[in-house]
C-alpha cells in the first residue's frame, strides 16, 4: 500500500533516503553552530567591554543607593494601570458564545410566535 502511495514521489527523481527520512521541525544541535575562535574571542572582548556585571553597573558601595532613571517611575506605575484595565476589559468583554446566541433565536422565536 505505502509502496503505491511513494510510487510516484520516487519518479520524480527523489533519493529513497529523503522519503524515509524524518523532517527536523524545530531547533536542535544543528540550529546551534559550534563555536568558533573568531567567535569566542568576540564574546571574551563584549565581557571585558561590559565588566561582566548585570546591566554593566558596578555594585555600589555600602549605604549608597542606585539613582534611578527616568522611565523606571513611570514604569510600575503604567504597566499595572494596563495591567487592570485588560481585566477590566477581560470581564467585561461581549459575550459571544454559540450557546447565548441560541438562546437569543429562541426567545426571538417565542416572541415572534406570540405576536
Amino acid at each position: 500500500m505505502l509502496r503505491t502511495l511513494f510510487r510516484p514521489v520516487a519518479r520524480a527523481g527523489l533519493p529513497r533516503a529523503a522519503l524515509s527520512a524524518p523532517r527536523r521541525l524545530a531547533g536542535g544541535p544543528a540550529a546551534f553552530p559550534p563555536r568558533t575562535p573568531e567567535r569566542t574571542a568576540e564574546l571574551e572582548r563584549l565581557a571585558e567591554e561590559h565588566n561582566g556585571f548585570l546591566f554593566g553597573e558596578p555594585p555600589l558601595p555600602e549605604g549608597q543607593t542606585r539613582k534611578k532613571e527616568d522611565w523606571e517611575y513611570t514604569y510600575i506605575p503604567l504597566m499595572s494601570l494596563a495591567f487592570i484595565m485588560y481585566g477590566v476589559i477581560y470581564a467585561f468583554q461581549p459575550e459571544d458564545t454559540t450557546q447565548w446566541a441560541r438562546t437569543q433565536a429562541l426567545m426571538r422565536k417565542a416572541a415572534a410566535e406570540k405576536s
